[in-house]
């Protein structure tokens, strides 16, 4: 284990945050106690991470995650309320609107009063259409709520949760048709005084991202007068796209990833005057949702390797 902890590094920039599960608590429990001052749950606040199929409420998972930080004084960051995944899809079809309010109003209620120490949520997640031409992505919410549903969602949550900090959260935002429509969104809800973070993702990769898009989707939203949370950090190899196994990435490959990090944290030191928090999305390679994504093979994307080791991009984005 490195004997620099990232959260001492980065103590006078931003808060550093891991998404966690209870297999990486068992697991990884040292690490995060090193180097985290924050957790997200990877899964389990989401809505059927905090339910059964028949939607009563199992909180055995949540509870298992939100207290061991709260007794190691770590920060716990919620998420998430509304998404188009992390749900019954069959169950929620059949739903009446009434029917589905009434199941949001109770998640957000029950959720913020057993977790009271949360301080912020992601409320909406990945809202905005892939589509570049498109505007709202097609979801049962959208379907069920009606095409200001998202107004919907942050009014009943400013009314449940008045004193917790309301983000929205989104991916791709370094592509500026996604970026553009995130801001609208955000734009719309800010008028209402419903919004208080903006959530960048920042999954990004080596093949698709660079350094001056990230530059400038920062620069963009540093205009719209909110914090900034950077919520879901990873840089993935292989890419996703790429069928070609982990052991067969090249130097050159590996070279460009810790360099990207490297970039990205420069940046993120750069705006730190709005970044309140910036987390990794998992602890340690081996449980990166990428290796579970299209080709179903190891990967590399985060800042420690499947054995807990540190990677190049922990040493490019700590020597600084």
């Amino acid at each position: 284990m490195s004997t620099v902890s990232l959260k001492d590094v980065y103590k006078d920039y931003f808060k550093i945050g891991a998404a966690v599960n209870n297999r990486c608590l068992d697991n990884d429990k040292q690490l995060i106690l090193k180097h985290f001052s924050s957790v997200t749950c990877e899964y389990e606040m989401k809505f059927a991470g905090l339910r059964r199929r028949d939607l009563t409420f199992d909180f055995a998972n949540a509870d298992k995650i939100y207290n061991f930080a709260i007794e190691n004084g770590i920060e716990v960051r919620g998420h998430n309320f509304v998404w188009h995944q992390g749900i019954y899809p069959d169950v929620f079809e059949d739903l009446s609107k009434q029917r589905l309010l009434q199941l949001l109003q109770e998640q957000m209620k029950t959720a913020g009063e057993r977790y009271s120490k949360i301080s912020s949520w992601d409320v909406l997640n990945e809202a905005i259409s892939d589509d570049w031409n498109g505007w709202l992505r097609d979801t049962v919410w959208l379907r069920k709520l009606g095409d200001d549903y998202f107004m919907t969602v942050y009014r009943m949550a400013r009314r449940l949760l008045p004193d917790k900090k309301l983000v929205y959260n989104d991916f791709n935002e370094y592509e500026a048709p996604k970026r553009k429509n995130m801001i609208k969104l955000v734009n719309l809800l800010k008028a209402e005084g419903l919004i208080d973070a903006i959530g960048m993702q920042c999954h990004i990769n080596i093949k698709t991202c660079t350094a001056d898009a990230l530059k400038r989707a920062f620069e963009d939203f540093s205009k719209l007068g909110l914090p900034i949370h950077v919520t879901e950090i990873d840089v993935g190899l292989p890419e996703m796209d790429d069928p070609t196994p982990l052991s067969q990435m090249s130097a050159e490959q590996i070279e460009k990833q810790a360099t990207l990090y490297q970039q990205l944290f420069a940046i993120m030191r750069e705006y730190s005057e709005i970044i309140e928090s910036a987390t990794l999305w998992g602890v340690r390679d081996d449980q990166s949702w990428l290796n579970n994504f299209h080709f179903k093979r190891d990967c590399t994307a985060l800042l420690f390797d499947k054995n807990g080791d540190p990677t190049e991009a922990f040493y490019r984005i700590t020597q600084f």
